[in-house]
């Protein structure tokens, strides 16, 4: 039970900085297209 937790966990800590990187990405993304969009 603890080692498959402790497998969960490090999964989680390998997920979150992607899914966080890819929402940074597309945040650009957007910030970009308006200003390009706005001109």
């Amino acid at each position: 039970m603890f080692f498959t937790q402790n497998l969960w966990v490090e999964r989680q800590q390998l997920i979150k900085p992607f899914i966080l990187n890819v929402n940074i990405i597309y945040l650009k993304n957007i910030i970009i297209f308006f200003i390009i969009g706005g001109y």
